[in-house]
């Protein structure tokens, strides 16, 4: 039991002092002196310093998919879309603040300046979590929900990294995890999704209403609109350092 407390504490630390200092400034005598042990007795838990980053790393993306996937799966089956994006976002963030926000603000920061080799034990987890958001706004789009003109690679990346920043400013002794998560859901939802008035007009009028003649001075915008739409589809690849 002990044993297991003190590797606990050691990853806690790490986390900390890789999210303040980075990796390569972070030493294992550090580590140790953080963690109120000897320096050798980090070699007890660890082969090396490669070896907690490599834990974290894991952590810290566990943390943030396993509740984003708990929250989905909490919605009723018919749930549309754009709820299962809220209710990703919500346990996105949920995830980044567990354990203080330390091992995932550990992961995202430092990842982007790991060497290929470093990386490499944690893409394969990295890539499925992001094809699982690509699945949701593809499915949102799809169902009209998404705001016309925007292209699906930038709105993962600018939702996901306004939410990844949270830890960054958010403190709990002066504010409610809640409304903050209710607050940031609501405003990336103004900019990606359509509003209940341009749902109705991507619809057109209703069967029972009298047909509207569309005047002329309309067309080039409607084909502007259309042009954004084709150009919506593109898709920019999100750096693996954003999940």
């Amino acid at each position: 039991m002990r044993a297991e407390f003190t590797r606990e504490v050691i990853l806690e630390v790490s986390a900390r002092l890789f999210r303040a200092h980075g990796y390569s400034a972070t030493t294992l005598r550090q580590i140790a002196k953080a963690a109120k042990i000897k320096a050798g007795s980090v070699y007890y838990h660890f082969k090396s310093k490669d070896d907690v980053l490599q834990e974290i790393l894991t952590i810290g993306v566990n943390d943030v998919r396993d509740s984003a996937l708990a929250r989905v799966d909490a919605l009723p089956p018919d749930a549309s879309p754009r709820r299962k994006i809220e209710a990703a976002m919500k346990g996105h963030l949920e995830g980044l603040l567990r354990h203080g926000g330390d091992f995932s603000s550990a992961s995202i920061r430092v990842y982007g300046h790991l060497p290929p080799h470093l990386k490499k034990r944690n893409q394969e987890m990295r890539k499925g979590y992001g094809e699982f958001w690509d699945e949701l706004f593809a499915a949102a789009e799809q169902a009209g929900e998404i705001r016309p003109g925007l292209s699906l690679g930038i709105v993962r990346l600018v939702a996901i990294g306004a939410i990844n920043w949270t830890p960054e400013w958010f403190d709990a002794t002066h504010g409610n995890y809640e409304d903050v998560s209710d607050q940031i859901v609501s405003m990336l939802g103004e900019g990606i999704f359509t509003s209940v008035s341009e749902d109705k007009a991507l619809e057109g009028p209703e069967s029972s209403a009298p047909e509207t003649a569309v005047p002329e001075s309309a067309a080039p915008e409607t084909a502007i609109r259309t042009e954004k739409k084709l150009r919506a589809r593109k898709r920019l690849a999100l750096p693996e350092s954003e999940l």
